[in-house]
């Protein structure tokens, strides 16, 4: 049994998760010209890019669904937009 704010919940088994908050509040991001939404996340657009025109940000700091392949695909992104061509072929 657990009592919340709601009203009481029974249950057998219970699974709460927290979630994650990115960790961005000793970074200086504002005088850096870079905005944070309320939870902290860094704000980008589609092509990676701040709110900073030539600061680009991937990964668990910005909103972006907290996975390690989304997180990777998106740093790979983030590295060719700011380098502003497609890597070669192999």
């Amino acid at each position: 049994m657990l009592n919340t704010g709601h009203g009481e919940i029974r249950a057998c088994k219970l699974l709460v998760a927290t979630g994650r908050t990115p960790n961005t509040r000793r970074l200086s991001l504002e005088p850096a010209g870079v905005a944070v939404n309320a939870q902290g996340a860094i704000v980008i657009d589609q092509g990676m890019r701040t709110t900073s025109p030539n600061i680009f940000a991937a990964g668990d700091c910005t909103d972006q669904p907290q996975f390690v392949y989304v997180a990777a695909a998106a740093g790979t992104r983030a590295a060719i937009n700011k380098r502003g061509a497609m890597p070669p072929l192999i």
